[in-house]
């Protein structure tokens, strides 16, 4: 009988844990039983409020000319930046990662000189290791180019 009252109390746990399953998931959930008790034990995993952004950045023969920001549309705030000069080796693959809410966002490359990444660089933004942008240098010239993307609908555009 004791057991039977453990596992309609477990499987309420679970269902009535659906909605919550969204607030906090668990992951590696286990059940030891004996003696009378259960022990039930499981994992937290990473935050799922959070998302890695990563931003892998190959500079050209100018690379104290680019620099970049991330900017959350929703809120204005500046999340993430380089400045001109932080890039100093020409032809060095910068990556840079950064757990950001999920929401809508703007990535914004800039180039002092206005030639834009010639052909020896580029760049690829990453969204929880999935590639959502590239870049390869040459393509155009700008003095800015802005990348939109939103993290939940999964939608991505230049």
């Amino acid at each position: 009988m004791k057991n039977v009252r453990t596992i309609l109390l477990f499987a309420s746990t679970i269902m009535c844990g659906i909605n919550a399953q969204e607030i906090c998931p668990i992951e590696n959930l286990s059940v030891l039983g004996g003696d009378g008790q259960n022990i039930i034990s499981w994992d937290e995993p990473a935050n799922p409020f959070l998302v890695t952004f990563m931003v892998a950045i190959t500079t050209d023969s100018w690379p104290t000319e680019m620099f970049w920001d991330l900017v959350n549309n929703g809120s204005g705030a500046v999340i993430a930046s380089t400045s001109p000069g932080d890039l100093t080796t020409a032809g060095e693959l910068y990556t840079l990662e950064y757990d950001i809410e999920h929401g809508n966002y703007t990535f914004t490359i800039y180039d002092t000189f206005g030639d834009g990444i010639t052909s020896s660089g580029g760049f690829v933004l990453y969204i929880d290791g999935t590639a959502i942008s590239s870049y390869e240098g040459g393509t155009e010239p700008y003095t800015e180019l802005e990348v939109v993307f939103d993290t939940q609908g999964r939608w991505y555009g230049a």
